[in-house]
């Protein structure tokens, strides 16, 4: 029949789905636009912290901003969607080109 069919799957092999890495390109990466973190501006607040690492972000901090709204520090966003996922970490929307 040509589908896939879940059921024919045992839940270990459904675990193992979540290992598959389906990175972003770095082109895509690259074209993400960055943001300065300033408290009181574009919705920050002094408590925000980078959803990656955990690290609260510093004033006047350049972060990686998703077309999903989400920002993070550039390194951090960049090794997750360069080695593990092209989807955001906190909406799991897929990321593109910015300007598509």
């Amino acid at each position: 029949t040509g589908t896939w069919e879940r059921q024919d799957m045992s839940y270990e092999s459904l675990l193992q789905l979540a290992d598959i890495k389906m990175p972003a390109s770095k082109a895509v990466v690259d074209s993400l636009p960055t943001v300065r973190f300033e408290v009181g501006t574009a919705g920050f607040s002094a408590d925000d912290v980078c959803p990656v690492c955990q690290v609260e972000f510093e004033g006047g901090e350049k972060l990686t901003r998703l077309l999903c709204g989400h920002c993070f520090h550039g390194e951090c966003i960049s090794e997750w969607l360069l080695n593990y996922s092209k989807v955001c970490p906190c909406c799991k929307e897929e990321v593109r080109r910015a300007g598509t």
